[in-house]
Parts: C-alpha cells; structure tokens; sequence
C-alpha cells in the first residue's frame, strides 16, 4: 500500500465527481499553498517564476475543499526537495485529471501504475488496499 494511504470509498466518489468537472478548468499551474520545508513550495514559485509559467497557490483548507480546489485547475505542480515515495497530492492531482509536473524526487512519476488513467490508477489503489489487509495477520 503506498505510504499508508487508506483511500475510502467516499475519497474515491467524490475524485469521481470532480474529475467530471473539466471544461472550466483554469490554465494555470496549481501549487501547494504551504507546508514543511520537504514541499519545496518556496522553490517550485522560483522554477516556475523562471520558466515565466503562470500558477496560483491553494491555501491550506479542509480537504474536500483541497481536492474541489485542486480539481479546477488544468495543470499541478510539485516538485519535494527529497524523494517522496509515494505522495498522496500527486495521487490526487492523477486522479483529477491534472496535467503533471512532478521532479525527480516524487518516485512514483515512472511507476507503470501511476502512468495508466484515472479509472486504472483507482483499480491499483483499491486492489493494493485490499491485498495489504489480506496479508496482515492480526
């Protein structure tokens, strides 16, 4: 199960919801509005500043507000300043659709799984959901 993220079904209907919600998406680069140090959000704004691409922060908010947030916008970048096995928001931003722009540090950006659809991406975690809870011995 990657990075012990138990998705329930209610995350998955409402990623579901939104990810119908294309056509009045901005375009505009999402990025996190904060978080540890490890985000490297202070960095992503340079490397985007640079590269003259337009973006926008989502404030830290409650998460289904986070994810009908993030669900608005074409593109999301995140770009950590360590490696990330296996972070939830790029999961997310995956499976809302949103174009990716991930650096070399978010692992699972070559990951055969993390490449397919959103519906195929969705079928991995609940399979790896269930085989985790199969193999654990209580």
């Amino acid at each position: 199960l990657c990075g012990n993220h138990n998705y329930k079904k209610e995350t998955f209907d409402l990623l579901n919801r939104l990810r119908k919600i294309k056509e009045d998406r901005k375009k505009v680069t999402a990025i996190l509005g904060g978080g540890s140090w490890i985000k490297g959000v202070p960095q992503t704004i340079s490397l985007l500043k640079h590269k003259k691409i337009n973006f926008e922060q989502i404030p830290n908010m409650e998460y289904s507000k986070f994810l009908e947030k993030l669900s608005t916008y074409t593109t999301f970048a995140f770009k950590p300043l360590d490696y990330d096995t296996c972070p939830r928001v790029a999961i997310e931003a995956a499976l809302l659709e949103c174009e990716l722009d991930l650096n070399d540090n978010v692992l699972i950006k070559d990951d055969d799984w993390f490449k397919q659809t959103p519906k195929e991406i969705e079928s991995f975690l609940k399979e790896k959901t269930n085989s985790f809870w199969k193999n654990i011995e209580v």
